[in-house]
């Protein structure tokens, strides 16, 4: 029976040192990702922070995919969004389109 637990213990010992070996190893991952965003010294976050950051920014560009498409899709009157002449149509710029010129 003493020699069962032995075993239990020492299986249960294997796993901690792989997951302390493993949360060093995110450690100094998390280290990689300060650095590459220069969030040195004080500048640093706890990562809960860092990552909700993170997770508010991404929110925010998918919101603002999102309003850019709804602003290019077209109107449901069935007009077209009117567009600058810098920004628009070549073909527009000119006056007429080639294939009008040619009818």
């Amino acid at each position: 029976v003493l020699a069962r637990h032995g075993e239990v213990i020492g299986m249960c010992l294997a796993e901690v040192e792989y997951r302390q070996d493993r949360q060093n190893r995110l450690l100094e991952k998390y280290e990689e990702l300060c650095g590459w965003f220069q969030m040195t010294g004080a500048a640093k976050k706890e990562s809960d922070e860092f990552f909700s950051l993170w997770d508010k920014f991404m929110k925010d560009l998918d919101e603002a995919r999102k309003l850019l498409a709804q602003s290019r899709q077209p109107k449901r009157d069935g007009s077209m969004p009117v567009q600058s002449m810098k920004s628009g149509n070549p073909n527009l710029r000119r006056g007429m389109s080639r294939r009008s010129k040619s009818c």
